[in-house]
């Protein structure tokens, strides 16, 4: 059974009044008996379509096989009685008697056909009337060698009859024909099938009765936990992710149990995620703004003149105040997809020495040496200006950080079928626990860094997001350098 563990059940929190909690449970139990009663519904049609082709299909099986016994029943008298006939020419030399009124069939009739005299024609008595004694022995027919009827029934095609010949010494000298039963003709033999029939009618009646209480305990059991996983995702759509379900059913509800699980789990980390961000967001714009907001209280009360100095302080904290909100909003276009990229070929070793001849000034003012490998200028498909975006992030983050002196490596080439670029400075390093955290939104590995020191926190998801845009592979480990490792790889124009 699946049993949720929560602390009220759906999305009725306990504050609710009654009459909204009874509604509730209401419509919960509206929705699982409807979906019990379609399970049953639907395996009773497929039950009682089974029961029916059983019964149609036995039906035919027994009438079929019945007529067929009765025919080779048939046959296996006409056997013996062809054995008769043939004695019974050797002993009068031909079957002329047999023809005279009612002699056929009290032959036909007599006991084991053992009477081999031949037979007297006799008065009708009103003890056994004539034309009774002819009905009896109208399923044979005689004939002589050359097929021509003596005695029985009169027929209509001769290719309708089942015809035995008779032999006396491996001469044919007539034979015995037989119209074979298309159909149950005998009142005990349609009686009988009538009594199986019946019998037939109660089996399915009774399997048909057994399958309702099946199919009524089956759907129950599979309504109980989809009912639990409804209340569960309807706790989620409410806001209570901490909801869980015990999953200890069949293996492919438990799966589907776990899987509400991982979302469960899922989007609570990712509502954890939203609070720590909107909160480090907030306290990003606090402290500029409590700068702000303090040197203009002190210019206002004259605590601090007006000065050049203190205006450039002022419009300081407003540039990074700007820089910020502009990252906050490049980096929820990028999440959304609103990042306009116009996809060219373009030759990532060109930007590259672009970028680094750009910030070659501040390297050398903080003594960090560069060193460039690019050996490979192979195009790729890319938004030059985001790629543009996405090295000068890479930069700005080695400026910030890498102690003095230091060292950037940056190396390109080609790999198989794609575009491989390598980027490693010196230390400082970071730990194992830090390291995959690099490029979330607002993480700084050092919290004491000042605004000034410091970035917003954005510039390395940003360049997550511009990669994933460009359907390439990023990776972060540590550089032998002592610093970080960024290893970047794009797929290739393919040249032909």
């Amino acid at each position: 059974m699946l049993g949720v563990t929560c602390s009220h059940i759906g999305y009725i929190s306990s504050e609710s009044p009654p009459w909204l909690v009874l509604e509730h449970e209401c419509r919960l139990l509206k929705l699982s008996n409807k979906l019990k009663y379609r399970l049953l519904v639907k395996m009773l049609l497929i039950n009682a379509v089974i029961v029916l082709l059983m019964f149609l299909l036995s039906r035919w099986s027994i009438g079929s096989g019945f007529l067929d016994y009765v025919n080779k029943s048939e046959q296996q008298r006409m056997t013996t009685l062809v054995d008769n006939l043939s004695d019974y020419y050797q002993q009068h030399g031909s079957f002329s008697a047999l023809a005279e009124d009612g002699a056929w069939p009290r032959y036909v009739h007599r006991p084991r056909f053992i009477e081999l005299e031949p037979p007297t024609p006799v008065i009708a008595s009103k003890r056994e009337p004539t034309h009774h004694r002819r009905e009896r022995g109208a399923k044979y027919h005689l004939l002589d060698r050359d097929k021509r009827q003596i005695a029985g029934p009169s027929y209509k095609n001769i290719k309708s009859l089942l015809l035995i010949p008779i032999e006396v010494d491996e001469q044919t000298v007539g034979y015995l024909a037989f119209k074979q039963h298309k159909q149950i003709a005998s009142r005990l033999d349609r009686l009988f099938i009538e009594r199986q029939t019946a019998n037939l009618v109660l089996i399915g009646g009774f399997l048909l009765l057994s399958a309702a209480l099946l199919a009524l305990l089956i759907a129950a059991q599979l309504v109980r936990p989809l009912k639990r996983m409804a209340v569960a995702t309807q706790a989620m759509a409410a806001g209570d992710y901490q909801v869980r379900i015990a999953a200890d059913s069949s293996e492919e509800i438990a799966a589907l149990a776990m899987d509400i699980n991982n979302l469960a789990t899922s989007l609570e980390q990712n509502r954890e995620a939203r609070q720590h961000w909107i909160a480090d967001i907030a306290h990003e714009l606090r402290t500029p703004l409590a700068v702000v907001t303090g040197e203009i209280e002190a210019m206002i009360d004259g605590v601090r003149p007006s000065s050049r100095q203190g205006l450039e302080s002022l419009k300081q904290e407003v540039w990074q105040l700007t820089r910020l909100v502009n990252d906050l909003r490049e980096l929820a276009n990028s999440d959304r997809g609103a990042l306009e990229y116009h996809k060219l070929p373009m030759t990532v070793a060109e930007v590259v020495q672009q970028v680094c001849d750009s910030a070659r000034g501040e390297l050398e003012e903080r003594a960090i040496n560069l060193r460039l490998e690019l050996s490979s200028s192979q195009q790729i498909w890319a938004d030059e200006a985001r790629m543009r975006q996405l090295f000068s992030n890479l930069m700005q983050n080695t400026l910030r950080y890498t102690d003095a002196p230091g060292k950037l490596w940056i190396k390109l080439y080609q790999q198989d079928d794609r575009l491989v670029i390598e980027w490693q400075d010196s230390s400082p390093g970071v730990s194992d626990e830090e390291l995959p955290r690099l490029t979330e939104r607002l993480y700084r590995v050092e919290q004491s860094r000042s605004r000034v020191e410091g970035g917003s926190g954005l510039g390395l998801s940003i360049v997550a997001n511009i990669c994933a845009a460009h359907e390439g592979r990023l990776s972060v480990q540590h550089s032998p350098l002592g610093g970080i490792a960024w290893r970047f790889s794009f797929k290739l124009i393919d040249e032909q």
